[in-house]
């Protein structure tokens, strides 16, 4: 009978950033225990399990994952190395056609492409003509309003964006 066991990494002397209280903190030992971090403490005062893999962080920062919560996700290749390489770990799409941006989220979230998980509109609803075409759907009337909702939830985007030009009785609609 085979056990499992979790990677288990010790990422030694290395600096972490604390958001909460503004600084730095150097010398810090950080165990993790598959992908989630088990313990951070000074250097000589944490335990470092055996058979853990030590990883010399010294003249390295570890922060915590950053999001980005406006973008327009058009070139995957880049944006994912590009978003990583910076510590952005989240982003939010808020306006790709649904064709391209849910595969692509798919893609991203389960590890197929490289880059940060991803959360999506989908396509603006936007009034008619709308502002950004290749991005948006034109709506002209309540009905069409409460339709292109019903037709971005069944496609599954994550949630929805409404747009400047919509009139107020559509407005309402999206929102009903």
């Amino acid at each position: 009978m085979s056990t499992f066991q979790l990677k288990l990494d010790a990422i030694t002397d290395v600096t972490i950033i604390d958001v909460e209280n503004g600084i730095a903190v150097p010398g810090q030992t950080v165990i993790v225990v598959g992908e989630r971090i088990d313990k951070i403490g000074a250097q000589g005062k944490v335990y470092i399990p055996e058979g853990a893999e030590i990883i010399n962080g010294h003249g390295y920062y570890l922060i915590p994952g950053l999001t980005d919560a406006h973008v327009h996700y058009f070139d995957a290749p880049v944006f994912g190395r590009l978003m990583i390489a910076n510590g952005v770990l989240l982003v939010r799409d808020v306006g790709m056609p649904n064709d391209f941006i849910l595969p692509l989220r798919d893609e991203l979230n389960q590890g197929e492409t490289l880059g940060p998980e991803l959360i999506t509109t989908g396509a603006i609803l936007d009034g008619y003509p709308p502002i950004i075409p290749s991005i948006s759907l034109g709506i002209k009337t309540p009905e069409e309003g409460r339709a292109a909702v019903r037709k971005q939830a069944e496609a599954g985007v994550d949630m929805i964006k409404v747009y400047s030009r919509l009139d107020k009785d559509v407005f309402f609609a999206i929102l009903d």
